[in-house]
């Protein structure tokens, strides 16, 4: 109860002992109302709902080409998701998946360049080394909070953009190739 002696208006409270169909009742609205609310916009926006979510269907899944750019997209992120799912569980706010995954990126060109191998070879060593260079990436924050006591999400959030412009600066500098156009200009 608040101070006020009032009932809140809403409530969250954890619910143990759910029975398997009302989880999934649970999630099957969520992407129901998903649905609709992004309907809702794209129906302000002037446009045909049931169209556009064909398009992006269609799009995703409807070549080819389309298949393969959204299973190139889906493992990265499936994996950083399956990466913090034990944070979250454990109650640790690790908003710092995106830097792991840059940095992880980064070191997985690395390894695949500088340490050629045949495929079968060369695919679980460059996941390896990805994955170490992800875990090295989020015990920073890790170290912070356990010397210094600093706020986790505050400090994954920050690492976040270092890893930014950590790969801004490769693609621009050391990893950019001869000749390559570059997306900056020299003051003269």
């Amino acid at each position: 109860m608040h101070s006020s002696g009032k009932t809140p208006l809403i409530r969250l409270a954890k619910r143990d002992g759910m029975a398997g169909a009302g989880q999934w009742g649970i999630r099957i609205a969520a992407i129901l109302l998903a649905l609709v609310v992004g309907g809702l916009v794209i129906l302000l926006s002037g446009n045909n709902p049931i169209q556009g979510y064909a398009i992006i269907v269609e799009g995703a899944l409807g070549k080819t080409s389309g298949i393969r750019q959204t299973v190139k997209n889906f493992i990265p992120l499936l994996g950083t998701a399956l990466a913090i799912a034990p944070c979250f569980k454990m109650r640790f706010w690790n908003i710092g998946a995106e830097g792991q995954l840059l940095v992880a990126a980064i070191a997985a060109g690395i390894a695949g360049t500088l340490f050629p191998m045949p495929g079968i070879l060369n695919i679980p060593f460059v996941l390896i080394v990805s994955m170490l260079a992800g875990m090295v990436w989020a015990f920073f924050p890790a170290l912070l909070k356990q010397k210094a006591n600093v706020n986790v999400v505050i400090s994954t959030i920050m690492f976040n953009y270092v890893g930014q412009y950590l790969v801004q600066y490769l693609i621009l500098g050391p990893f950019k190739a001869e000749g390559a156009a570059s997306a900056t200009r020299t003051i003269q």
